[in-house]
């Protein structure tokens, strides 16, 4: 009541509340099960119990009363843990909970029914031994994720909410994998994050979410938990080019050589993409350029086509501030004209920026704009192909 500042008023209604509408019960049963299910029955906070508090209760009750308390806090906080990549998952620690029992049960499904799936632990001999296994089994999904985030792909579809993977990409193909491999395979997260630079730039037709993706991606991981000699990388890249649209497969280099590129965001990833292509494997692209106009922004209205200022072939990657090497970051240069930024473009640690002022020595003008795109096109459409 301190905390919320009621005033009298509000003070008199929580008071009728409390004294008039609340009902409090009490049971006393020796049941554990049926105690565990009035928790279900009686639950009137208007709310719907979460299936997986129900199934921890069911299994509470099956513990050593000196250890439900070391159980529960460690099942809260890990079914409470936060995303710590910049996409920001949505009830992550649930979701990993989902995949977390279905890997304990060594099958991938659709379908997630908790009952089902922890029964295997309610009825076990030893309860609580099973739980820890169910709990380490989470623990490593959540180190895969890391993992995920951390490699030089990977990091390029976890670092922003706006240029993501769909959650279907790890619950129903990465995630089982790379746990039954007990690593994560580069090469894998590789192709997933090409496909996503092939097509959701060029089109919306179909995503990891839809059947076509999600029943192949079900059954090569279930074949692959079965055993581990199965060939889950040719299969998942079979999935994807039987499902890539012909428009994807034969238009992407003219769509994205003439498309306007207004998400900034999109247009920044798409060149991190293409600059961690073409860097050796031992080097880290940093994340934090900043989207560079070759042409300043002020002079689209000078230009005979105003959609060329956000065209791909005037876009590049620069360093957000003044740095040692670059004598004047993004934020200094500004809107100054071409031939004031070169000593900028050929001191910046970015290979994408330092070809600009070898390929165009004294100026950059619409023409350059085009030609840009048409090489940046290609190269995307190289290193975009699987």
């Amino acid at each position: 009541i301190k905390t919320q500042k009621y005033d009298e008023s509000r003070n008199i209604r929580l008071f009728k509340f409390i004294v008039g509408e609340i009902d409090i019960q009490l049971y006393d049963c020796n049941d554990s099960t049926y105690v565990s299910r009035i928790f279900d029955w009686e639950n009137n906070r208007g709310l719907r119990v979460n299936s997986l508090d129900l199934v921890k209760n069911q299994i509470l009750v099956k513990i050593l009363p000196g250890k439900r308390a070391e159980l529960y806090d460690i099942w809260t906080e890990l079914k409470n843990k936060k995303c710590t990549a910049a996409q920001k998952i949505n009830d992550y620690g649930e979701k990993l909970f989902d995949v977390g029992i279905q890997l304990y049960n060594n099958e991938v499904s659709r379908m997630c029914n908790h009952d089902d799936l922890f029964k295997p632990i309610t009825d076990a001999n030893d309860p609580y031994a099973e739980v820890r296994r169910f709990f380490a089994t989470v623990e490593k999904l959540y180190s895969i994720m890391d993992e995920i985030s951390n490699d030089r792909f990977g990091r390029l579809v976890t670092s922003s909410p706006k240029v993501k993977l769909t959650w279907e990409a790890y619950m129903w193909a990465m995630l089982p994998i790379f746990y039954k491999r007990g690593s994560i395979d580069t090469q894998l997260i590789k192709l997933l994050v090409k496909w996503y630079f092939r097509t959701s730039y060029v089109t919306s037709e179909l995503t990891f979410n839809s059947m076509s993706y999600s029943n192949e991606f079900i059954r090569i991981s279930n074949c692959y938990l079965k055993d581990d000699r199965y060939d889950y990388y040719d299969e998942i890249m079979r999935c994807l080019v039987k499902y890539m649209s012909s428009h994807v497969l034969n238009d992407y280099e003219v769509k994205l050589r003439d498309m306007e590129l207004t998400n900034k965001t999109a247009a920044q990833y798409l060149l991190l993409f293409l600059e961690t292509c073409e860097t050796p494997d031992l080097q880290t692209v940093p994340l934090k350029y900043t989207l560079e106009h070759i042409i300043p922004q002020k002079a689209k209205q000078t230009l005979t086509s105003a959609s060329l200022m956000n065209n791909i072939g005037n876009l590049t990657l620069l360093e957000g501030k003044n740095t040692k090497n670059v004598q004047k970051g993004n934020s200094s240069l500004g809107c100054k004209e071409y031939i004031k930024k070169i000593d900028s473009y050929k001191n910046s640690s970015c290979k994408i920026t330092r070809e600009i002022p070898e390929t165009y020595v004294a100026a950059f003008t619409e023409r350059d704009v085009q030609d840009r795109a048409k090489s940046i096109a290609f190269r995307m459409t190289q290193h975009t192909s699987y």
